[in-house]
């Protein structure tokens, strides 16, 4: 049986997360942001619906905040959650990732704002959950999910992609100085 890498990396993640300062936290989940912003993109190419220019202010905010150590997301959580798609009123997979990339953003506002860390904790597993849904959409749709299914998905490049660039990414912020011009770099080349 192939083992669950990334839900082992999620389950120690809110212990390495509390290990990290606020803006290690902040530069963290809004890398994550600018990683699946992309993913809001190709929705929006397919569907026809959506505003990124609310994402892309998010991610922008909290870039800001990792470079001034805290800026306020006001009402941008409440934007993001309006430019959210309801993934049943579209018909192409990418609602899926849109639906994601726009949760994400919702939680890096709510973070900006509480710094809780379990906002960071959800935009990693919504970044696990678009590279599932990314992976199951390969799967012939007549298939019926079974355990083998399971450890394909598991196994798939999406799945260690994802894992891999969380990992990298944790390891960038949990340096003793953060570049935040590298990490920004890093999070949209993945």
């Amino acid at each position: 049986m192939v083992q669950n890498n990334f839900q082992l990396f999620l389950d120690g993640l809110r212990g390495e997360l509390s290990a990290l300062t606020t803006t290690a936290r902040c530069a963290f989940a809004t890398a994550m942001c600018e990683r699946h912003f992309p993913d809001y993109l190709l929705f929006m190419a397919q569907e026809g619906w959506g505003n990124p220019a609310v994402l892309r202010e998010t991610i922008d905010a909290g870039w800001a905040a990792c470079s001034t150590n805290g800026q306020q997301a006001n009402n941008l959580s409440e934007r993001c959650e309006f430019v959210t798609p309801d993934s049943e009123d579209f018909s192409s997979v990418a609602a899926s990732f849109g639906l994601n990339a726009a949760l994400m953003a919702a939680h890096l506002a709510a973070f900006l704002n509480a710094q809780n860390i379990e906002d960071v904790f959800w935009i990693a597993s919504l970044g696990r959950d678009t590279a599932d849904a990314k992976a199951t959409n390969e799967l012939p749709s007549f298939i019926f999910y079974t355990p083998a299914i399971e450890q394909e998905i598991r196994a798939s490049r999406w799945m260690v992609e994802e894992l891999d660039a969380q990992k990298i990414l944790l390891q960038e912020v949990s340096g003793q100085e953060l570049n935040i011009d590298k990490i920004r770099d890093q999070a949209r080349k993945f």
